[in-house]
């Protein structure tokens, strides 16, 4: 089978990965052969073979953390909770039980891709959308996740419901509402006061 990428070598010692098809050069920043060529091997078989590359990725990545290839977003949501305290505890253990998140609780953090988290979002819910993008940060803190699964600047912007302020007729409402509430307690206690027997 023809290969994808082939090798260059710059005047100056640096060796460039070109691709044989676009004509496309990128710096390898290496002017060493071997290591070039290690590069060179690893590219023209990710395009010959991307199921190997992934599994023979997931052997690299286990030598370095073995819950890696296993660690489900669950998993993520779970170590938020167990770090907080009190009424912020309580908060993300309601937040975590949100049904958009149930297409990828059970999905592993290391093969999400960004339509995983598009399905989550696409309700448009404002707090699907903050809490994804702070269990998304965490599990990057963590180092759980090699990259971004969605860029920062390509987060959908959460859209807010409108709001107004009270109009005037509504206040004036509310305000015989509450004094005519205020009166009918003030009788009561009043009727209540009368109703006890003298000493």
């Amino acid at each position: 089978m023809k290969q994808q990428f082939g090798l260059v070598r710059r005047p100056w010692g640096v060796f460039y990965l070109k691709n044989k098809i676009t004509g496309q050069q990128t710096s390898l920043k290496t002017s060493d052969k071997h290591e070039a060529q290690r590069f060179l091997q690893a590219h023209n078989e990710s395009e010959c073979q991307p199921h190997f590359n992934l599994s023979l990725a997931r052997v690299y990545l286990n030598a370095t953390d073995p819950k890696l290839a296993t660690r489900t977003w669950q998993d993520v949501m779970q170590d938020i909770v167990g770090k907080k305290k009190d009424e912020t505890r309580r908060r993300w253990e309601v937040a975590i039980k949100d049904r958009n998140f149930d297409c990828i609780r059970n999905l592993r953090v290391a093969e999400t891709r960004p339509e995983h988290f598009d399905r989550a979002l696409a309700d448009g819910k404002v707090s699907t959308n903050v809490y994804l993008r702070r269990i998304h940060n965490h599990a990057l803190g963590m180092e759980w996740l090699l990259k971004s699964v969605i860029p920062r600047l390509q987060w959908p912007k959460p859209v807010f419901k409108s709001k107004r302020a009270i109009t005037a007729e509504e206040h004036a409402a509310n305000a015989v509402t509450s004094t005519v509430s205020t009166g009918s307690m003030a009788n009561t206690s009043r009727a209540t006061r009368n109703m006890q027997p003298q000493t």
